[in-house]
């Protein structure tokens, strides 16, 4: 079980999570200066490669073989700057292309990475999505059916279809959220 830590600036890997109980110490741990972890929101695995990518508020970093990992090596690469409108990231997925979708709660954005390269600087995402029309006002996590994507965005969740040619400042397909009682922070979903 990999656990993230925002206030320790690191990642826990516990082994047999399933028979642990109490104050234990993790197995492994991926932390320290030289990891470039910085008050971290949220990490996603790219199984194929066996990447892990770490999503600090306006950088990702990203460490090789995460099934191994230890101690504190350098992240083998680094996407940050201007041209990635990064503001404050909130959860980020690999899907099975090797794209990488993100939503942004500080700049009220889903962005799309086609073919993301984890080591690049100024890297502009493939496509944005964000504007008035989305009414996006803080997304958080994502979940998928289908091509549909399924955003937690505050009181409500937004509906948008056909993610693979969603850009721009679309209008959501629809919005729903819940009542008695009524939804007041979603950060999470999830489709079991």
């Amino acid at each position: 079980m990999y656990v993230l830590d925002k206030g320790g600036a690191q990642v826990l890997i516990y082994e047999n999570a399933s028979t642990i109980e109490g104050a234990v110490a993790p197995t492994r741990r991926l932390t320290g200066n030289g990891t470039g972890i910085a008050s971290p929101n949220a990490f996603c695995f790219k199984l194929d490669t066996e990447q892990l990518s770490i999503l600090n508020p306006t950088e990702i970093v990203t460490f090789e073989g995460f099934k191994t990992i230890n101690g504190a090596p350098p992240p083998s690469g680094r996407v940050s700057g201007a041209a990635t409108t990064f503001a404050n990231l909130s959860f980020g997925v690999y899907n099975s292309a090797g794209d990488l979708i993100l939503t942004d709660a500080g700049s009220d954005s889903i962005l799309t990475y086609e073919n993301f390269v984890t080591d690049q600087t100024n890297e502009v995402p493939t496509r944005i999505v964000r504007g008035s029309n989305t009414g996006l006002t803080e997304p958080k996590q994502f979940a998928f059916s289908g091509s549909t994507i399924y955003v937690a965005d505050g009181t409500r969740i937004a509906v948008f279809d056909e993610l693979s040619t969603l850009e721009g400042d679309p209008f959501p397909d629809r919005f729903f959220s819940g009542t008695s009682p009524a939804t007041t922070t979603i950060t999470g979903l999830l489709f079991p």
